[in-house]
């Protein structure tokens, strides 16, 4: 029963931790989506999944008390999460939806999957704010008495169901797109993406700005 339970949790948290706390790699993956490019947002889907599953043993471990006491690696990992977010904002006001799929969608080369799992998992491998989202959710579980993860076989368990529900999340999202996309015009499509971008810098002058030296 206590597996059941966990198991079920650890789905359910990964779910929606893909869906709702939208990062960096879900960004691009809704970009890639937009675009057509879904064998690109699968395997960056998959590769952001597996280091997200890292960082869920690691705060299931005493890593994630260490970071929490830790002011220097809170201020570097803040810093790199605004670096992030920049580059993104600036990387999806750029793109003109119009013109990119105007190109056309090739089948991609072995190559090209493995770079796009690539940069999922190192987008969230370089940004361990992470493991807080994962302490935070995983501390919500003990508090409501809803599940405790204690032993080494319980904590691979909630992290491999955490994992198939972060990649159950990510597809799901790839077909909502992909069903939806079609209902709007490309021009509509161009400037939401845009208003991403955009939001996306000002957050992360936000975080700089947040950031105390």
């Amino acid at each position: 029963m206590k597996f059941l339970i966990i198991s079920i949790s650890a789905f359910l948290i990964g779910f929606l931790a893909t869906i709702i706390a939208t990062g960096p790699v879900t960004f691009l993956v809704f970009r890639n989506s937009l675009l057509g490019r879904y064998n690109r947002a699968v395997a960056m889907v998959f590769g952001s999944s597996l280091m997200e599953s890292i960082y869920c043993i690691l705060a299931l471990s005493v890593v994630s008390s260490l970071f929490l006491e830790s002011a220097r690696i809170q201020l570097l990992s803040r810093t790199i999460s605004a670096i992030i977010l920049f580059s993104i904002g600036i990387y999806l006001y750029k793109t003109d939806i119009i013109k990119d799929i105007s190109r056309g969608v090739r089948q991609l080369t072995k190559k090209e999957k493995t770079r796009s799992f690539l940069a999922g998992f190192i987008l969230v491998a370089i940004n361990p704010t992470i493991i807080l989202t994962w302490s935070a959710a995983i501390t919500a579980l003990i508090s409501f008495k809803i599940a405790r993860v204690h032993s080494l076989i319980e904590i691979l368990f909630f992290a491999g169901f955490a994992t198939l529900g972060m990649i159950s999340g990510g597809l799901s999202m790839i077909l909502l797109i992909k069903y939806f996309k079609m209902k709007f015009p490309k021009e509509m499509l161009n400037k939401v993406l845009k208003f991403i971008g955009a939001l996306l810098v000002i957050t992360s002058f936000y975080f700089f700005l947040s950031i105390d030296l």
